[in-house]
Protein backbone atom coordinates (compact mmCIF):
# COMPACT_ATOMS: atom_id res chain seq x y z
CA UNK A 1 0.00 0.00 0.00
CA UNK A 2 1.66 3.59 -0.90
CA UNK A 3 1.38 6.53 2.01
CA UNK A 4 -0.35 8.45 -0.50
CA UNK A 5 -3.86 7.47 -1.64
CA UNK A 6 -5.01 9.07 -4.61
CA UNK A 7 -7.15 11.86 -4.89
CA UNK A 8 -10.81 10.22 -5.42
CA UNK A 9 -12.46 11.30 -8.40
CA UNK A 10 -15.02 13.61 -6.84
CA UNK A 11 -12.86 15.51 -4.53
CA UNK A 12 -10.83 16.58 -7.66
CA UNK A 13 -13.60 18.14 -9.37
CA UNK A 14 -14.69 19.56 -6.63
CA UNK A 15 -11.45 21.08 -5.68
CA UNK A 16 -11.06 22.28 -9.35
CA UNK A 17 -14.15 23.59 -9.40
CA UNK A 18 -13.71 25.53 -6.17
CA UNK A 19 -10.28 26.89 -7.37
CA UNK A 20 -11.34 28.34 -10.77
CA UNK A 21 -14.70 29.63 -8.96
CA UNK A 22 -12.01 31.99 -7.08
CA UNK A 23 -9.71 32.52 -9.97
CA UNK A 24 -12.98 33.57 -11.96
CA UNK A 25 -14.59 35.55 -9.28
CA UNK A 26 -11.91 38.19 -8.71
CA UNK A 27 -12.73 41.68 -8.22
CA UNK A 28 -11.40 42.98 -11.70
CA UNK A 29 -13.44 40.03 -13.44
CA UNK A 30 -16.80 40.63 -11.38
CA UNK A 31 -16.14 44.35 -12.07
CA UNK A 32 -15.81 43.71 -15.87
CA UNK A 33 -18.84 41.54 -15.74
CA UNK A 34 -21.50 43.28 -13.43
CA UNK A 35 -20.16 46.99 -12.96
CA UNK A 36 -21.53 49.58 -15.61
CA UNK A 37 -17.92 51.28 -15.92
CA UNK A 38 -15.79 48.06 -15.56
CA UNK A 39 -14.67 48.44 -11.89
CA UNK A 40 -15.58 47.68 -8.47
CA UNK A 41 -15.18 50.72 -6.53
CA UNK A 42 -15.06 50.67 -2.48
CA UNK A 43 -12.35 49.23 -0.66
CA UNK A 44 -14.58 47.62 1.48
CA UNK A 45 -16.05 45.84 -1.27
CA UNK A 46 -13.01 45.00 -3.14
CA UNK A 47 -11.03 43.33 0.13
CA UNK A 48 -14.67 41.41 0.26
CA UNK A 49 -14.63 39.94 -2.98
CA UNK A 50 -10.80 39.49 -2.93
CA UNK A 51 -10.93 37.11 0.55
CA UNK A 52 -14.22 35.34 -0.99
CA UNK A 53 -11.70 34.58 -4.17
CA UNK A 54 -8.32 33.35 -2.20
CA UNK A 55 -10.67 31.27 0.22
CA UNK A 56 -12.10 29.38 -2.92
CA UNK A 57 -8.97 28.79 -4.24
CA UNK A 58 -7.08 27.70 -0.61
CA UNK A 59 -9.99 25.27 -0.17
CA UNK A 60 -9.95 24.02 -3.86
CA UNK A 61 -6.03 23.22 -3.76
CA UNK A 62 -6.90 21.47 -0.32
CA UNK A 63 -9.38 19.41 -1.85
CA UNK A 64 -6.86 18.45 -4.22
CA UNK A 65 -4.29 17.50 -2.09
CA UNK A 66 -3.39 14.01 -1.99
CA UNK A 67 -4.42 12.21 1.83
CA UNK A 68 -2.77 9.43 3.73
CA UNK A 69 -5.21 6.05 3.99
CA UNK A 70 -5.49 7.14 7.53
CA UNK A 71 -6.55 10.62 7.29
CA UNK A 72 -9.07 9.72 5.38
CA UNK A 73 -10.83 8.05 8.18
CA UNK A 74 -10.87 11.07 9.84
CA UNK A 75 -11.54 13.37 6.69
CA UNK A 76 -13.88 15.56 8.85
CA UNK A 77 -11.08 16.30 10.62
CA UNK A 78 -8.89 16.68 7.97
CA UNK A 79 -11.32 19.27 6.32
CA UNK A 80 -12.07 20.98 9.52
CA UNK A 81 -8.21 22.01 10.18
CA UNK A 82 -7.76 22.98 6.13
CA UNK A 83 -10.56 25.01 6.15
CA UNK A 84 -9.48 26.84 9.50
CA UNK A 85 -6.19 27.37 7.50
CA UNK A 86 -7.48 28.64 4.15
CA UNK A 87 -9.59 30.95 6.13
CA UNK A 88 -6.34 31.90 8.18
CA UNK A 89 -4.52 32.45 4.97
CA UNK A 90 -6.73 34.30 2.91
CA UNK A 91 -7.13 37.02 5.82
CA UNK A 92 -3.62 37.67 6.06
CA UNK A 93 -3.16 38.29 2.27
CA UNK A 94 -6.28 39.84 1.68
CA UNK A 95 -5.45 41.85 5.24
CA UNK A 96 -1.76 42.69 4.39
CA UNK A 97 -2.88 43.87 0.98
CA UNK A 98 -5.36 46.29 2.59
CA UNK A 99 -3.07 47.37 4.63
CA UNK A 100 -0.29 48.00 1.99
CA UNK A 101 -3.54 50.10 0.81
CA UNK A 102 -3.80 52.03 3.67
CA UNK A 103 -0.39 52.86 4.12
CA UNK A 104 0.12 54.55 0.69
CA UNK A 105 -3.24 56.40 1.21
CA UNK A 106 -2.24 57.96 4.26
CA UNK A 107 1.12 58.95 3.23
CA UNK A 108 -1.14 60.63 0.29
CA UNK A 109 -4.26 62.33 1.94
CA UNK A 110 -1.95 63.53 4.50
CA UNK A 111 -0.34 67.11 3.45
CA UNK A 112 3.17 66.97 4.30
CA UNK A 113 3.90 70.36 6.17
CA UNK A 114 8.32 69.68 5.96
CA UNK A 115 9.92 72.63 5.19
CA UNK A 116 7.17 74.98 4.79
CA UNK A 117 7.41 78.47 6.52
CA UNK A 118 5.31 79.11 9.72
CA UNK A 119 2.43 81.71 9.12
CA UNK A 120 2.34 84.75 10.68
CA UNK A 121 0.04 86.44 13.11
CA UNK A 122 -2.11 87.55 10.42
CA UNK A 123 -2.55 84.09 8.82
CA UNK A 124 -3.46 83.02 11.95
CA UNK A 125 -6.05 84.95 12.42
CA UNK A 126 -7.19 84.99 9.14
CA UNK A 127 -7.56 80.79 9.42
CA UNK A 128 -9.22 81.36 12.11
CA UNK A 129 -11.89 83.88 11.43
CA UNK A 130 -12.45 81.86 7.76
CA UNK A 131 -13.49 78.66 9.67
CA UNK A 132 -16.03 80.88 12.06
CA UNK A 133 -17.20 82.60 9.07
CA UNK A 134 -17.99 79.19 6.96
CA UNK A 135 -19.36 77.82 10.25
CA UNK A 136 -22.07 81.12 10.35
CA UNK A 137 -22.80 80.45 6.62
CA UNK A 138 -23.82 76.73 7.12
CA UNK A 139 -25.81 77.92 10.71
CA UNK A 140 -27.83 80.82 8.11
CA UNK A 141 -28.52 78.72 5.25
CA UNK A 142 -29.57 75.67 7.61
CA UNK A 143 -27.77 73.26 6.35
CA UNK A 144 -27.38 71.10 8.87
CA UNK A 145 -30.31 70.02 8.05
CA UNK A 146 -29.76 67.61 5.33
CA UNK A 147 -33.13 67.58 3.58
CA UNK A 148 -32.30 71.54 3.69
CA UNK A 149 -29.38 71.10 2.17
CA UNK A 150 -30.89 68.50 -0.72
CA UNK A 151 -33.26 71.40 -0.79
CA UNK A 152 -30.67 73.80 -1.97
CA UNK A 153 -29.20 72.27 -5.15
CA UNK A 154 -26.71 69.56 -2.67
CA UNK A 155 -26.58 66.16 -4.34
CA UNK A 156 -23.94 63.40 -3.90
CA UNK A 157 -20.64 62.96 -5.95
CA UNK A 158 -20.66 59.95 -8.20
CA UNK A 159 -19.16 57.21 -5.95
CA UNK A 160 -19.27 59.08 -2.93
CA UNK A 161 -21.32 59.24 0.34
CA UNK A 162 -19.47 61.83 1.88
CA UNK A 163 -19.18 64.78 -0.39
CA UNK A 164 -22.70 66.90 -1.74
CA UNK A 165 -22.07 68.69 -4.56
CA UNK A 166 -23.70 71.93 -5.59
CA UNK A 167 -23.79 72.46 -9.31
CA UNK A 168 -23.77 76.42 -9.35
CA UNK A 169 -21.72 76.68 -6.83
CA UNK A 170 -19.12 74.09 -8.56
CA UNK A 171 -19.28 76.21 -12.05
CA UNK A 172 -19.17 79.75 -11.27
CA UNK A 173 -16.40 82.12 -10.94
CA UNK A 174 -16.24 82.46 -6.87
CA UNK A 175 -13.34 80.85 -4.75
CA UNK A 176 -13.23 80.58 -1.15
CA UNK A 177 -17.22 81.89 -0.76
CA UNK A 178 -18.55 80.30 2.30
CA UNK A 179 -22.06 81.28 1.13
CA UNK A 180 -21.41 79.35 -2.09
CA UNK A 181 -19.62 76.03 -0.96
CA UNK A 182 -18.62 73.76 -3.79
CA UNK A 183 -19.11 70.50 -1.72
CA UNK A 184 -21.30 70.21 1.90
CA UNK A 185 -19.02 66.92 3.59
CA UNK A 186 -21.39 64.60 5.91
CA UNK A 187 -20.98 62.05 8.55
CA UNK A 188 -23.17 59.01 8.17
CA UNK A 189 -24.72 58.39 12.17
CA UNK A 190 -26.83 55.67 13.25
CA UNK A 191 -28.89 58.78 14.03
CA UNK A 192 -28.57 60.32 10.63
CA UNK A 193 -26.36 62.90 8.72
CA UNK A 194 -23.46 65.38 10.51
CA UNK A 195 -22.63 67.96 8.71
CA UNK A 196 -18.84 68.45 9.65
CA UNK A 197 -17.31 70.68 7.02
CA UNK A 198 -17.16 72.57 3.70
CA UNK A 199 -14.84 71.55 0.97
CA UNK A 200 -14.17 74.48 -1.15
CA UNK A 201 -12.84 73.48 -4.79
CA UNK A 202 -10.92 74.97 -7.48
CA UNK A 203 -12.23 76.76 -10.23
CA UNK A 204 -10.38 74.89 -13.05
CA UNK A 205 -8.63 71.44 -13.29
CA UNK A 206 -5.01 73.30 -12.68
CA UNK A 207 -5.82 76.04 -10.82
CA UNK A 208 -3.80 77.03 -7.93
CA UNK A 209 -5.70 77.64 -4.16
CA UNK A 210 -5.30 80.61 -2.83
CA UNK A 211 -3.09 80.24 0.47
CA UNK A 212 -4.43 83.21 2.77
CA UNK A 213 -4.23 81.55 5.60
CA UNK A 214 0.21 80.51 4.57
CA UNK A 215 0.67 76.96 5.63
CA UNK A 216 -2.67 76.42 7.78
CA UNK A 217 -4.72 76.40 4.44
CA UNK A 218 -2.79 74.21 2.29
CA UNK A 219 -5.07 73.12 -0.83
CA UNK A 220 -4.21 69.10 -1.95
CA UNK A 221 -5.31 67.14 -4.88
CA UNK A 222 -5.73 63.60 -5.81
CA UNK A 223 -3.86 61.45 -8.18
CA UNK A 224 -6.10 59.05 -10.04
CA UNK A 225 -3.42 57.50 -12.28
CA UNK A 226 -2.71 55.56 -14.58
CA UNK A 227 -6.92 54.42 -14.75
CA UNK A 228 -8.17 58.14 -13.89
CA UNK A 229 -11.77 59.13 -14.13
CA UNK A 230 -14.27 61.09 -16.30
CA UNK A 231 -15.18 64.43 -15.12
CA UNK A 232 -17.77 67.44 -16.13
CA UNK A 233 -15.60 70.29 -17.44
CA UNK A 234 -12.62 68.40 -15.95
CA UNK A 235 -13.74 69.27 -12.45
CA UNK A 236 -16.50 67.18 -11.75
CA UNK A 237 -16.04 63.29 -11.40
CA UNK A 238 -18.76 61.40 -13.02
CA UNK A 239 -17.76 58.08 -14.10
CA UNK A 240 -14.97 55.72 -14.78
CA UNK A 241 -13.29 55.10 -18.41
CA UNK A 242 -14.29 52.13 -20.05
CA UNK A 243 -11.39 51.74 -21.64
CA UNK A 244 -7.78 53.79 -21.03
CA UNK A 245 -8.78 57.37 -21.36
CA UNK A 246 -12.07 57.27 -23.42
CA UNK A 247 -14.88 58.60 -21.95
CA UNK A 248 -18.35 58.50 -22.81
CA UNK A 249 -18.98 61.62 -21.71
CA UNK A 250 -16.78 64.30 -19.79
CA UNK A 251 -12.97 64.96 -19.76
CA UNK A 252 -10.50 62.10 -18.92
CA UNK A 253 -8.17 63.23 -16.30
CA UNK A 254 -5.64 61.52 -13.90
CA UNK A 255 -5.77 63.92 -10.59
CA UNK A 256 -8.40 66.13 -8.97
CA UNK A 257 -8.59 69.69 -8.87
CA UNK A 258 -7.08 71.02 -5.98
CA UNK A 259 -9.28 71.33 -2.55
CA UNK A 260 -9.41 72.79 0.79
CA UNK A 261 -11.25 71.13 3.54
CA UNK A 262 -12.88 73.39 6.34
CA UNK A 263 -13.96 71.16 9.36
CA UNK A 264 -16.58 72.31 12.04
CA UNK A 265 -15.73 68.83 13.98
CA UNK A 266 -12.76 69.38 16.54
CA UNK A 267 -10.76 67.04 14.34
CA UNK A 268 -7.34 66.11 15.92
CA UNK A 269 -5.58 67.48 12.77
CA UNK A 270 -6.94 70.67 12.50
CA UNK A 271 -10.34 72.25 10.96
CA UNK A 272 -7.79 72.20 7.50
CA UNK A 273 -6.46 68.63 7.36
CA UNK A 274 -7.43 66.87 4.48
CA UNK A 275 -7.76 63.26 5.67
CA UNK A 276 -10.87 62.29 5.21
CA UNK A 277 -11.39 60.28 8.92
CA UNK A 278 -14.25 61.18 11.23
CA UNK A 279 -14.90 60.02 14.93
CA UNK A 280 -17.63 57.57 14.18
CA UNK A 281 -18.86 56.81 17.83
CA UNK A 282 -20.78 53.85 17.01
CA UNK A 283 -19.06 51.39 19.33
CA UNK A 284 -19.00 47.75 18.85
CA UNK A 285 -15.98 45.45 18.18
CA UNK A 286 -14.26 46.86 14.93
CA UNK A 287 -10.77 45.95 12.97
CA UNK A 288 -9.39 48.19 15.09
CA UNK A 289 -9.95 46.25 18.24
CA UNK A 290 -9.04 42.51 17.10
CA UNK A 291 -4.58 43.57 16.84
CA UNK A 292 -4.42 44.72 19.95
CA UNK A 293 -6.28 41.49 21.33
CA UNK A 294 -3.63 39.06 19.05
CA UNK A 295 -0.66 41.32 19.70
CA UNK A 296 -0.71 40.22 23.28
CA UNK A 297 -0.83 36.36 22.63
CA UNK A 298 1.46 36.10 19.62
CA UNK A 299 4.14 38.59 22.36
CA UNK A 300 3.59 36.24 25.15
CA UNK A 301 3.99 32.66 22.99
CA UNK A 302 6.87 33.44 21.65
CA UNK A 303 8.44 34.75 24.81
CA UNK A 304 7.47 32.20 26.61
CA UNK A 305 8.44 29.37 23.66
CA UNK A 306 12.43 31.20 23.36
CA UNK A 307 12.31 30.79 27.29
CA UNK A 308 11.37 27.21 27.37
CA UNK A 309 13.94 26.31 24.95
CA UNK A 310 16.33 27.84 26.95
CA UNK A 311 15.85 26.39 30.18
CA UNK A 312 15.18 22.68 28.34
CA UNK A 313 18.64 22.96 26.72
CA UNK A 314 19.94 24.02 30.18
CA UNK A 315 18.11 21.24 32.19
CA UNK A 316 18.21 18.96 28.68
CA UNK A 317 14.86 18.29 28.97
CA UNK A 318 13.04 16.95 26.07
CA UNK A 319 9.69 18.45 27.56
CA UNK A 320 10.50 21.54 28.46
CA UNK A 321 11.33 21.45 24.24
CA UNK A 322 7.91 19.98 23.12
CA UNK A 323 6.26 22.57 25.07
CA UNK A 324 8.22 25.06 23.57
CA UNK A 325 7.21 23.70 20.10
CA UNK A 326 3.48 24.20 20.84
CA UNK A 327 4.17 27.71 22.23
CA UNK A 328 5.54 28.66 18.83
CA UNK A 329 3.28 26.79 16.38
CA UNK A 330 0.23 28.92 18.53
CA UNK A 331 2.39 31.99 18.49
CA UNK A 332 2.76 31.40 14.40
CA UNK A 333 -1.44 31.24 14.09
CA UNK A 334 -1.52 33.64 16.71
CA UNK A 335 1.03 35.78 14.51
CA UNK A 336 -0.69 35.35 11.39
CA UNK A 337 -3.92 37.25 12.82
CA UNK A 338 -1.94 40.19 14.73
CA UNK A 339 -0.43 40.97 11.25
CA UNK A 340 -3.52 40.93 9.04
CA UNK A 341 -5.82 42.94 11.65
CA UNK A 342 -2.81 45.48 12.35
CA UNK A 343 -2.65 46.06 8.74
CA UNK A 344 -6.31 45.79 7.99
CA UNK A 345 -7.05 48.67 10.73
CA UNK A 346 -4.19 51.00 9.51
CA UNK A 347 -6.98 51.97 6.81
CA UNK A 348 -8.83 53.57 10.48
CA UNK A 349 -6.25 55.65 11.64
CA UNK A 350 -5.91 59.31 11.51
CA UNK A 351 -2.46 60.29 11.22
CA UNK A 352 0.42 62.43 10.79
CA UNK A 353 3.38 62.32 9.28
CA UNK A 354 5.70 62.45 12.33
CA UNK A 355 3.51 59.54 13.63
CA UNK A 356 3.82 57.35 10.55
CA UNK A 357 7.31 57.32 11.02
CA UNK A 358 6.99 55.99 14.36
CA UNK A 359 4.72 53.67 12.86
CA UNK A 360 7.06 52.60 10.21
CA UNK A 361 9.87 51.45 12.75
CA UNK A 362 6.59 49.58 14.20
CA UNK A 363 5.61 48.01 11.16
CA UNK A 364 9.36 46.94 10.45
CA UNK A 365 9.82 45.84 13.85
CA UNK A 366 6.97 43.73 13.53
CA UNK A 367 7.12 42.09 10.29
CA UNK A 368 10.58 41.24 10.97
CA UNK A 369 9.46 39.19 14.21
CA UNK A 370 6.90 37.81 12.78
CA UNK A 371 9.40 36.33 9.83
CA UNK A 372 11.32 35.38 12.45
CA UNK A 373 8.52 33.21 13.88
CA UNK A 374 8.04 31.64 10.63
CA UNK A 375 11.31 30.73 10.46
CA UNK A 376 11.76 29.43 13.50
CA UNK A 377 8.54 27.47 13.15
CA UNK A 378 9.17 25.33 9.90
CA UNK A 379 12.96 24.91 11.31
CA UNK A 380 11.30 23.14 14.22
CA UNK A 381 8.64 21.23 11.80
CA UNK A 382 11.50 20.24 9.56
CA UNK A 383 12.73 18.74 12.94
CA UNK A 384 9.43 16.92 13.89
CA UNK A 385 9.23 19.11 16.36
CA UNK A 386 12.24 17.93 18.19
CA UNK A 387 14.84 21.03 19.45
CA UNK A 388 17.32 21.28 16.24
CA UNK A 389 21.03 19.83 15.84
CA UNK A 390 22.54 23.49 15.71
CA UNK A 391 20.96 24.25 18.71
CA UNK A 392 23.37 27.90 19.43
CA UNK A 393 22.27 29.27 16.14
CA UNK A 394 18.67 28.08 16.76
CA UNK A 395 18.32 29.83 20.32
CA UNK A 396 20.14 32.95 18.83
CA UNK A 397 17.33 33.07 16.11
CA UNK A 398 15.05 32.68 18.48
CA UNK A 399 16.67 36.09 21.06
CA UNK A 400 16.47 38.00 17.41
CA UNK A 401 13.21 37.79 17.02
CA UNK A 402 11.59 37.77 20.97
CA UNK A 403 13.54 40.82 20.46
CA UNK A 404 12.18 42.34 17.08
CA UNK A 405 8.68 41.50 18.78
CA UNK A 406 9.12 42.89 21.89
CA UNK A 407 10.54 46.05 20.36
CA UNK A 408 7.53 45.80 18.23
CA UNK A 409 5.32 46.08 21.11
CA UNK A 410 7.74 48.63 22.59
CA UNK A 411 6.82 51.47 19.77
CA UNK A 412 2.85 50.50 19.78
CA UNK A 413 2.60 51.36 23.16
CA UNK A 414 4.84 54.88 22.72
CA UNK A 415 2.35 55.10 19.25
CA UNK A 416 -1.00 54.68 22.27
CA UNK A 417 0.15 55.98 25.15
CA UNK A 418 2.56 59.17 24.17
CA UNK A 419 0.67 59.71 20.12
CA UNK A 420 -2.56 58.61 21.23
CA UNK A 421 -3.08 56.86 17.80
CA UNK A 422 -6.24 54.45 17.82
CA UNK A 423 -7.63 56.00 20.65
CA UNK A 424 -11.24 56.39 19.72
CA UNK A 425 -12.23 58.12 23.19
CA UNK A 426 -10.47 61.03 22.06
CA UNK A 427 -12.45 60.83 18.59
CA UNK A 428 -15.19 60.36 20.41
CA UNK A 429 -14.49 63.39 22.95
CA UNK A 430 -14.03 65.72 19.82
CA UNK A 431 -17.54 64.89 17.80
CA UNK A 432 -19.20 65.77 21.51
CA UNK A 433 -17.64 68.77 21.72
CA UNK A 434 -18.64 69.85 18.18
CA UNK A 435 -22.25 68.93 19.17
CA UNK A 436 -22.26 70.76 22.30
CA UNK A 437 -21.12 73.89 20.74
CA UNK A 438 -23.52 73.57 17.58
CA UNK A 439 -26.51 72.36 19.05
CA UNK A 440 -26.29 73.33 22.81
CA UNK A 441 -26.15 69.90 24.35
CA UNK A 442 -29.08 68.83 22.25
CA UNK A 443 -27.54 67.25 19.55
CA UNK A 444 -28.01 63.70 18.11
CA UNK A 445 -25.59 61.83 20.60
CA UNK A 446 -27.40 63.62 23.12
CA UNK A 447 -30.75 63.08 22.32
CA UNK A 448 -30.54 60.35 19.89
CA UNK A 449 -32.18 62.05 17.68
CA UNK A 450 -31.27 63.92 13.98
CA UNK A 451 -29.74 67.11 14.45
CA UNK A 452 -32.31 70.49 14.72
CA UNK A 453 -32.80 72.21 11.67
CA UNK A 454 -32.65 75.57 12.92
CA UNK A 455 -31.47 77.26 16.35
CA UNK A 456 -28.15 79.14 16.69
CA UNK A 457 -25.30 76.82 17.78
CA UNK A 458 -22.77 78.41 20.26
CA UNK A 459 -19.56 80.17 18.46
CA UNK A 460 -16.82 77.77 18.13
CA UNK A 461 -12.63 79.36 18.26
CA UNK A 462 -10.43 76.85 15.96
CA UNK A 463 -6.63 76.82 17.37
CA UNK A 464 -3.50 76.33 15.02
CA UNK A 465 -0.92 76.21 17.86
CA UNK A 466 1.09 73.76 16.71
Amino acid sequence: MTDQAPTSKYRRWAGIGLAAAGVLGNPRVLGALFAPDGTLDGEHRVITVLFGELLLVFLGVTLLMPQAPRERRAWWQHWIVSAAGAVLLAAFITGTGWGIWAYRTAHHHTTNMTGVNAPTAAQRAWADEFVQRSLDAAKRHGWYDFEKAKADGFVPQWGDREHYYNRDFLFDDKILDPDRPEFLMYMDTPRGKLLVGYMYYARALDEKGPQPGGAITSWHLHDWSPRGYCAENALLVIARPDSPGHCVAGTFVTHSGEMLHVFFIDHPLGPYADAMVFPDGAGGLGITHIHPIAVHFTIALIVVAVLLDLLGRLAKSPLLHSVAFVNLLIAAVSGIVTIGAGMAAEVKLLITHDVHAVLDTHKLLGFSGFAGILLLAAWRLAARGRFPRFGAIYLAAGLATTGAVLGAGYIGAQLVYDRGLAVQAIDRQALERYERGVYGGEGPLATGAPAPATGEPATMHMHHGQ
